[in-house]
């Protein structure tokens, strides 16, 4: 995930009626533990990673049995 797309599902967030407040509060810790925007996108990319594995691993990803 690169920076611009994570600012482009911030934006999107809020247009789904997400509490902006609370976005900016959770991006602003996210910042100051990770230190740069690229860093965020890339902990961020590994957390997606992470949570399809879980979600593997919980039987929860569809396969097509054929």
């Amino acid at each position: 995930m690169t920076p611009g797309e994570l600012d482009k599902l911030h934006a999107e967030a809020v247009k789904r009626g997400a509490d902006p407040k609370k976005l900016d509060r959770l991006r602003q810790e996210a910042l100051q533990e990770c230190g740069s925007v690229e860093e965020m996108a890339r902990w961020a990319t590994w957390f997606e990673k992470l949570a399809y594995y879980y979600m593997d691993l919980r039987g929860e990803i569809p396969r097509d049995r054929f």
